[in-house]
């Protein structure tokens, strides 16, 4: 047998330390969630359960009563590995009777849009890590009293900030498990690392991708409503859309540094092919035109500055749902498509077709994929995401 010789008085080869106990306190909303994540807690983890049922995690200031704000105790938020913060059906009921007073896409929802996401994106720093739990229950929600909407707006922005940092997650009480699994550092393989840009239209793709169980890691740095380059107003349903709060290339050049995306991926179906008005310019400049062109010109060459190594890749626009809202023309649509091939051409960016994998998408099923005429349902958004980081993956 193979023997290997030890000199005297020579350490002993090390051992690698088991890791420390995980430790895990439980904010917010239905005590489901702590019962949950008793259940789920990897050997030898703790919990401390600081939950309060009935409580609401996003005070909504367009609302006359509401149920009162869970408390969040930091100092034990602050002691724990794992943040899990839970979202419940308290938190629909709060923002439903705003939603049924507004239109559905009225001001005032974009304008709760801004509280809800804003209020997440501040639980990060609760933690090392957070984890977000959509705890209401979907069979008790209806579109007539706004509960539905409400749910899908909380879906949709807990999510999307589960996107924006590195060091916060998503999930129902069914991915409880694998959600702390992952937090744990049990899943901690190599990823391709994207950072995805442009309108909500570009959030579906993203949360699809994430989702896909393939090795990539998603970061969310996009905004509804929001275009690429920087205009002052976009023509939204046929309106104008002031986009002062949106991102910038140099928020862009800030999340770069510290995310060091492998791929940026860009894509804008609804706020990028549309007439838009830029600084110092009162005139609207439609795709196809000349100012339009430039405008994403200069817009291309301070992002390929601003990413340093990664990969640029724009996604195609597709058309908008025959019969549904007008979010866009087809002409403009063909127009921003155009300028992406055009950039193609000259090696400037790489395209992936995302206006193609919607058609076949629809078309295979028959009837439109798209309940708004723009936004994907979660599961085509989904299986279309797996399949973009799929051939994000093989470009490398």
């Amino acid at each position: 047998p193979l023997r290997v010789a030890v000199a005297a008085g020579a350490p002993a080869p090390a051992t690698a330390s088991p890791p420390p106990p995980l430790r895990v306190v439980v904010l917010g909303d239905a005590p489901a969630v702590a019962a949950a994540v008793r259940a789920a807690l990897p050997a030898g983890a703790s919990m401390t359960d600081r939950s309060d049922a009935g409580c609401v995690v996003v005070s909504d200031p367009l609302a006359a009563v509401e149920p009162p704000v869970c408390p969040l105790d930091r100092a034990a938020a602050g002691a724990a590995d794992v943040v899990v913060v839970g979202v419940g059906g308290a938190q629909v009921l709060a923002l439903a009777p705003t939603i049924v007073a507004a239109h559905e896409y009225a001001p005032e929802l974009i304008r709760l849009y801004d509280v809800i996401g804003p209020a997440l994106d501040g639980l990060v720093g609760l933690g090392p890590r957070v984890v977000l739990v959509e705890a209401f229950d979907d069979g008790l929600l209806s579109s007539e009293d706004g509960t539905l909407t409400a749910a899908e707006m909380l879906r949709h922005s807990i999510r999307q900030a589960a996107l924006t940092t590195t060091t916060m997650s998503a999930t129902d009480i069914a991915g409880l498990p694998s959600a702390l699994a992952d937090v744990a550092g049990a899943t901690g393989a190599e990823r391709l690392r994207v950072m995805v840009i442009g309108d909500s239209t570009a959030y579906g793709v993203a949360a699809g991708m994430s989702s896909a169980g393939l090795p990539i890691s998603v970061l969310w740095a996009g905004h509804v409503a929001c275009p690429l380059v920087p205009a002052t107003e976009i023509e939204l349903l046929g309106h104008p859309f002031a986009t002062a709060e949106c991102p910038t290339v140099a928020d862009w050049r800030a999340q770069a540094r510290t995310y060091a995306p492998d791929v940026v991926l860009a894509l804008s179906s609804i706020a990028e092919p549309t007439p838009q008005r830029y600084q110092g310019d009162d005139a609207w400049h439609a795709p196809g035109s000349p100012g339009y062109a430039a405008a994403h010109d200069r817009w291309l060459t301070e992002l390929a500055a601003a990413v340093g190594d990664a990969e640029l890749v724009i996604a195609t626009a597709p058309a908008d749902v025959v019969g549904g809202p007008q979010w866009v023309s087809d002409a403009d649509i063909d127009a921003w498509n155009a300028q992406l091939r055009a950039w193609e051409s000259l090696g400037a960016v790489r395209l992936v077709d995302y206006a193609g994998r919607v058609a076949v998408a629809e078309a295979a099923a028959g009837v439109a994929l798209r309940p708004d005429g723009a936004h994907l349902d979660d599961a085509t958004a989904i299986a279309i995401g797996a399949d973009v980081a799929a051939e994000l993956l093989a470009g490398r």
